[in-house]
C-alpha cells in the first residue's frame, strides 16, 4: 500500500481540513462507477493517517473531516482488526482537534462501535451522513445496497436513541430503472416519516460501464424530473420546519468563511452541521463563537452573537 501514502489534501481554510482514509470501494452498487475507476477498498495505514492529523492540527487546523467512498469499510481490506471506530476515536484524541467529522457512511458497514465511540468522544460531531438512495425494497435489491427498509429504518432508530441530539442527512435517487410510481412513493413516505435535516436528491443518470446502464425499464427524464421536483418541495418544506425549531436556542459555531448571502456576512456551522449565518467582522475567522439563533429557513440558520 506504499502507493497510497500520498501527499495531504491540498487545504484552501486554515482552521479545516480533509483526510481522505479509503480509495475505491467494495459495494458495487448498480448504478456508481467508483469500484470500475477507482478500484476496489484500500485502506490507508492508520499511522499514516494520525500522523497527518497531528500536522495538521499543529498547523491550526481544528476541524477534521475523514473521507471516503464508504468509511465504514475502513480496515475491512487487511485484517478487519483496526476498524474505522477505532480510527476515529484516536483521531478524536489528537491534541489541538476540536471537532472530527466524516463523510460519508454505508447502511451496510455502520456498526454499534461506531456508535459507541461516537457518543464518547465530545469532539466527534453529530451529524451523519447515511445514503439510503430508494425507500423501495425493490429498488433497493435492484441497486444492489444490502440492505432492507426496514433495516434502514432499524438503524435509524439506532442512531437516534443512542446520538438524540444527533444531524442525519441522506441521499435519494429518483428515477431509477424500473422504478414505478408505488416505488417512487415509498422513497417520499420514507423521507416524511423519517424527517432527515438534509436531503440530497438526484434523477437517475446511467453511467457507462455500470449494471443499472443496461437495465431495461429506463425511466423517461419528465417523469424522473416531475418526481424529483416533488421530492424536493416536499423535503424544503420539512427542513424548513426542522430548522424553524432553532429558534432561540444557542449553539457554537466555527466561524470559517464568508457567507453566500448578506454583504458583510459571515456563515459557520454548529457541530451538528448547521449552517448560520451572522454579521460579524474579518476578527472572528476561525473563531469557536456562541451564537443565538433568530430566524431561520430551510437551508440556514441566522444568528446572532452572544
Amino acid at each position: 500500500l506504499e502507493d497510497l501514502e500520498i501527499a495531504p489534501t491540498e487545504r484552501t481554510n486554515p482552521y479545516k481540513a480533509y483526510i481522505t482514509i479509503t480509495y475505491g470501494c467494495d459495494r458495487f452498487c448498480t448504478y456508481c462507477i467508483v469500484p470500475y475507476v477507482r478500484g476496489r477498498l484500500q485502506s490507508r495505514s492508520h499511522t499514516e493517517i494520525i500522523k497527518e492529523a497531528e500536522v495538521l492540527a499543529a498547523s491550526g487546523v481544528s476541524e477534521i473531516t475523514l473521507l471516503g467512498q464508504n468509511v465504514d469499510a475502513y480496515g475491512k481490506d487487511t485484517n478487519g482488526e483496526y476498524a474505522f471506530a477505532y480510527l476515529l476515536k484516536d483521531v478524536s484524541k489528537i491534541d489541538g482537534i476540536k471537532r472530527l467529522r466524516f463523510t460519508t457512511s454505508h447502511p451496510k458497514d455502520f456498526d454499534q462501535n461506531i456508535l459507541e465511540v461516537m457518543a464518547s468522544e465530545p469532539s466527534i460531531c453529530r451529524a451523519i451522513n447515511l445514503p439510503v438512495q430508494s425507500g423501495s425494497d425493490k429498488i433497493l435489491k435492484d441497486m444492489n445496497r444490502g440492505y432492507t427498509r426496514s433495516q434502514y429504518i432499524d438503524l435509524v432508530k439506532k442512531i437516534r436513541d443512542s446520538l438524540p441530539d444527533v444531524s442525519l442527512s441522506t441521499d435519494v435517487i429518483v428515477g431509477f430503472p424500473r422504478e414505478t410510481e408505488d416505488d417512487f412513493r415509498a422513497s417520499y413516505d420514507l423521507l416524511k416519516d423519517l424527517r432527515f435535516d438534509i436531503v440530497h436528491t438526484a434523477a437517475y443518470s446511467p453511467r457507462e460501464g455500470t449494471k443499472a446502464a443496461v437495465m431495461d425499464g429506463q425511466i423517461d427524464k419528465k417523469v424522473k424530473a416531475a418526481r424529483l421536483n416533488e421530492l424536493n418541495e416536499m423535503q424544503s418544506s420539512l427542513a424548513r420546519e426542522l430548522n424553524e425549531a432553532n429558534v432561540g436556542k444557542r449553539f457554537e459555531i466555527l466561524v470559517d468563511g464568508s457567507a453566500p448571502i448578506g454583504e458583510g456576512n459571515l456563515q459557520g456551522r454548529t457541530q451538528t452541521d448547521k449552517v448560520v449565518i451572522i454579521k460579524g467582522g474579518p476578527e472572528y475567522m476561525g473563531r469557536y463563537i456562541d451564537v443565538k439563533i433568530v430566524r431561520a429557513s430551510h437551508w440556514s440558520l441566522e444568528g446572532e452573537i452572544i
